[in-house]
Formats: structure tokens, sequence, C-alpha cells
């Protein structure tokens, strides 16, 4: 039986525009996110590495400072941070 393909499209750093700026959401009471107020797991590998978002970093010094692609998509979908 064949296997059906997998219909998500798998984040990847070439699928991100580097040159994008990012800017911290906001929780429901309009603090940003930041170190202190963040939206992942304590002491979780995601909380580790959203804590190095900087409000108004590149896509691209995101990536560099050891942000993966994946992250950037899924935190932008959920409101934790913007692209513009």
């Amino acid at each position: 039986m064949a296997k059906a393909a997998d219909t998500k499209t798998k984040a990847t750093r070439s699928t991100l525009d580097k040159t994008q700026t990012i800017s911290m959401g906001e929780d429901k009471e309009g603090n940003l996110y930041n170190t202190r107020n963040n939206p992942k797991r304590k002491g979780s590998k995601s909380a580790d590495r959203f804590a190095k978002y900087k409000d108004g970093m590149s896509v691209e010094a995101a990536l560099k400072a050891g942000l993966v692609a994946g992250d950037i998509h899924n935190d932008s979908a959920k409101g934790f941070i913007s692209l513009s």
C-alpha cells in the first residue's frame, strides 16, 4: 500500500525572508512577550530559544542567534511574534 504524501510544508530557512523584522507579540493582558513573559513551557528547549528573540531583530539575526525556521513560522502563526 502506498504511503500518502505529507501535505504539510516544512518550514526551512529558504522559505523565510531574512530581511524581515521581528516584533514581539502581546499576551491577553497586553504585555509584550519577552524573556520574563515567555509563552513556552518553562525549562523547555523551545523556551530557551524563545528567550533569544529581541524586539526589532531581523530574521537573519534570529537564525544566527540559534532560532530555527520552524520556531519563527510557529511563533508568528501563534501571535507570539510578528514579521514585517
